[in-house]
């Protein structure tokens, strides 16, 4: 029914202030962002695992934050704790990317239930693909940058990483883990992806599919 921790989350007052904080200060890596003005969020992915969200768009609850559980089915797990007698805060809270109610425990510690819109990054990755791309001299770090605003944020992208070889930083290799070939296939029509394929490729000299994995 919970199937995980899904984020540690923290209100914040003002954005720009927030983001040097955690991006210049602590020097963390930002993911999954959006929004604007009173409804702007911030993603962290850790390297171990885990994952710090900021959100602006309930600062009446300053200080403090939430522990953020990932659901299935979120209309009927609160369905079930209203039948259980627990009160929510607020109503169904809609994002692009998820729907959120927030709850507290006996205690008053600020809890969250989430659901996902795509339930697909719940599934296990069983495809995988390795690609080796050779830049036009002198381009590597160009196109690495355009590279790496392509798989991450797609339906069914479990991973996908940009690595530079040691010995030529114009030889980029490319690895990612989807759900499925069919949403590789998917991935590849989105707006997002077409863009980084048309600003990428006059910056490639070769490139190779290197290795394709199922399972």
């Amino acid at each position: 029914m919970y199937d995980r921790i899904a984020f540690t989350w923290l209100p914040i007052s003002d954005v720009a202030r927030a983001r040097r904080f955690y991006e210049v200060t602590l020097g963390l890596q930002v993911g999954s962002h959006g929004g604007a003005g009173a409804m702007a969020w911030i993603e962290y992915d850790l390297p171990g695992g885990g994952c710090r969200a900021l959100f602006n768009g309930v600062p009446e609850t300053l200080p403090g934050g939430s522990v953020v559980f990932e659901v299935m089915d979120l209309d009927g797990e609160v369905a079930r704790l209203r039948d259980l007698g627990v009160a929510f805060d607020a109503d169904v809270i809609h994002s692009p990317l998820c729907r959120m109610i927030p709850l507290r425990d006996p205690d008053g510690n600020r809890l969250m239930l989430y659901q996902l819109r795509d339930q697909t990054r719940l599934q296990p990755a069983s495809y995988g693909l390795i690609g080796k791309l050779t830049a036009q001299p002198g381009r590597g770090a160009e196109l690495a940058a355009i590279l790496r605003t392509g798989c991450a944020a797609t339906p069914g992208c479990k991973a996908y990483r940009v690595a530079v070889e040691a010995t030529d930083p114009d030889v980029l290799w490319v690895t990612e883990r989807l759900v499925s070939r069919a949403l590789h296939a998917a991935s590849l029509q989105l707006p997002a992806v077409q863009a980084a394929i048309a600003a990428g490729r006059p910056l490639i000299a070769s490139m190779a599919r290197v290795a394709e994995t199922t399972g």
